[in-house]
């Protein structure tokens, strides 16, 4: 399985806190949607977490 490197998740990230759609970072760096939206996810995942501690 591809992973994302780590300097696409670092133009992913940001895309999407600027209030981006899911599909400019998909065009910015040619991640595919699915990829983007799991991301996401993640990033929403650690952040609740983070907010119980």
């Amino acid at each position: 399985m591809n992973q994302l490197t780590t300097e696409k998740r670092a133009t992913i990230v940001p895309a999407l806190v600027e209030g981006n759609s899911i599909r400019a970072p998909c065009r910015m760096t040619g991640a595919a949607k699915d990829t983007v939206t799991k991301l996401l996810a993640d990033l929403g995942k650690a952040d609740s977490l983070c907010s119980q501690v």
